[in-house]
């Protein structure tokens, strides 16, 4: 087991491979290999957002010095000056600044941007969590960013017990998802009773099969 006191800067605690694996370059400190890893910034990379290290903050954030990394109260603005909702100075293409509330919204027939949801006043839209790729809510994921698979509306790098991983091509992109094993099986590689890995409590295993009771004679 890797102890905490053992890690050093820069690295992360990789369980599956039980060492400490680098961290993106970008990345002071992370909690995996990717870009969008990191937890602290490099110097060459200062500016943090959503896991990810810039030279400057994107478009439609700003720098929030006490929480030192880029800040933005949702996806919808190009232009901010804070990072309430009503601070938007700019918005996305599709989207409409309200004069008088300055929040950026959809109206009529239009749609929020990729990795957003329609908020329940049914005008501004509100960044999904950072593993969906889209969602239905903050916590209610429909489709999952690359490298994780979706579990009952929750985004995981692997599928729990009793469910397997599918993968489905989705306008071009390849999305997975976790779906349920057959009963008879506590863990599986497909859906049907032959594919079970081990058997679910109070089965036994039988050549390739689960059953409940050995056959006599």
């Amino acid at each position: 087991m890797i102890s905490p006191k053992s890690m050093q800067f820069g690295y992360f605690e990789d369980m599956e491979e039980g060492r400490c694996g680098p961290c993106h370059p970008t990345c002071s400190s992370c909690s995996g290999p990717l870009g969008d890893d990191c937890d602290t910034c490099s110097s060459v990379s200062p500016m943090l957002y959503k896991g990810t290290c810039f030279r400057e903050c994107p478009a439609g954030t700003f720098y929030q010095t006490t929480a030192k990394e880029c800040q933005g109260a949702t996806t919808s603005k190009l232009g901010c000056r804070g990072p309430e909702p009503h601070h938007c100075t700019e918005c996305e293409r599709g989207l409409v600044l309200d004069p008088s509330s300055l929040l950026c919204g959809v109206t009529g027939d239009a749609q929020c941007p990729a990795g957003t949801y329609l908020h329940h006043n049914q005008f501004t839209c509100t960044s999904c969590h950072r593993g969906c790729l889209s969602c239905e809510g903050p916590q209610l994921c429909s489709t999952c960013a690359v490298n994780v698979v979706l579990s009952d509306g929750t985004c995981v790098p692997e599928c729990p017990l009793g469910t397997y991983s599918s993968t489905q091509d989705v306008a071009g992109q390849q999305l997975g998802f976790c779906l349920l094993c057959d009963p008879v099986c506590s863990s599986c590689t497909q859906a049907s009773a032959k594919d079970c890995q081990t058997c679910a409590p109070g089965y036994l295993r039988l050549l390739h099969l689960c059953v409940s009771h050995c056959p006599t004679g």
